[in-house]
């Protein structure tokens, strides 16, 4: 196994003191929403009733519990899928070492990432500035995912062939429209163009492009470069959808709630937008988001179905991250991992 991860901050300098207390002060507003959607719960006898109804049907916890792993394994392949083009990845390591940064997702001090950064740099050997250069190429992916169903949820408001037609084609020009921004930033000519900008910018720009990871980092466009590996990316994100939004309605169906299988798509697009995006900590912030975001599309029960969503998530987070560790105790690291070399 290598050395311990050692990287250097743009600036130099280690996180403030100011950092890590908006680091704490934003996870503690996170556990105040979600006490707030409890209370929302406890509070409301109808609401209390639907509670013990999904808790008296094991067989709609089992399926909520099978979907949201159905969830994780997909994220995981997306993340191996558009790592592909610069780095030979094994799955197993890619789908145990998100499932422990999806569980750390929920807690500030971006644990999620430090867990990320770690195990890859230590099991795989994989750059620090090339893991955050994947990063950014997977949320770009993400979006790709996301936004035509979500939009096309809120403009059409039901789901029939018009919406797939629309989601479709926007998938399409969405995911052209990466591999071309892809193609366009991995050019010399454009890097050439960013360096001289961090020439006049010093103190902005200028830090990224002399930073000892510059190289490596400009890799991050030759993932999204790749055709194969966005439309690969793209489809595990769309399945990963897929099952959440089932989990939705199966969750809004348990409680007899009324939820179309638009608004269904509305609610997972917004839980995982918070989930993927939450600086702080997704915990509290994911559930509170969701609930005032669409509480006026989704009606009454929708924190009752959203709170059911988040216990099926925490434990499948809980089983398949146990599960990660023990194979990333017991499997040997693979050292070599990335292909070619920094441009």
């Amino acid at each position: 196994m290598s050395g311990p991860l050692q990287t250097e901050p743009l600036d130099g300098r280690p996180a403030t003191a100011a950092s890590r207390w908006v680091q704490g002060i934003g996870f503690a507003v996170g556990l105040l929403l979600l006490a707030w959607c409890v209370w929302l719960v406890a509070g409301d006898q109808a609401r209390v009733e639907q509670v013990k109804k999904l808790a008296q049907s094991p067989g709609t916890l089992a399926t909520l519990l099978a979907l949201s792993v159905g969830v994780s394994l997909c994220s995981g392949m997306m993340f191996h899928a558009i790592a592909s083009p610069v780095a030979r990845l094994p799955v197993p390591d890619v789908l145990a070492v998100n499932a422990v940064s999806t569980l750390l997702n929920n807690l500030p001090f971006k644990m999620s990432v430090v867990a990320r950064l770690y195990l890859h740099r230590t099991r795989n050997g994989m750059p620090v500035p090339l893991i955050f250069a994947w990063l950014g190429a997977t949320l770009c992916v993400m979006a790709v995912g996301v936004l035509p169903p979500l939009v096309a949820s809120l403009a059409l408001k039901r789901v029939d062939a018009v919406w797939w037609g629309v989601v479709a084609a926007g998938t399409v020009l969405l995911a052209a429209a990466t591999v071309a921004f892809g193609r366009l930033t991995r050019t010399e000519r454009f890097w050439g163009w960013v360096s001289g900008m961090g020439e006049r910018f010093p103190r902005t720009l200028g830090r990224l492009t002399r930073w000892s990871g510059y190289g490596q980092f400009r890799r991050g466009p030759e993932m999204l470069a790749s055709p194969l590996a966005v439309a690969q990316g793209v489809a595990w994100r769309s399945l990963s959808m897929g099952f959440g939004v089932w989990r939705f309605a199966v969750a809004a169906a348990a409680v007899g709630a009324t939820m179309t299988a638009g608004q269904c798509v509305v609610a997972d697009s917004v839980y995982f937008a918070i989930q993927a995006t939450a600086p702080t900590g997704a915990l509290g912030a994911r559930e509170g988001g969701t609930v005032a975001a669409i509480a006026s599309l989704a009606g009454e029960s929708l924190p009752v179905v959203v709170l059911a969503v988040t216990a099926a998530e925490t434990a499948a987070n809980l089983l398949t991250a146990g599960v990660a560790l023990l194979y990333l105790k017991l499997k040997r690291p693979v050292q070599k991992c990335t292909t070619g070399e920094p441009g």
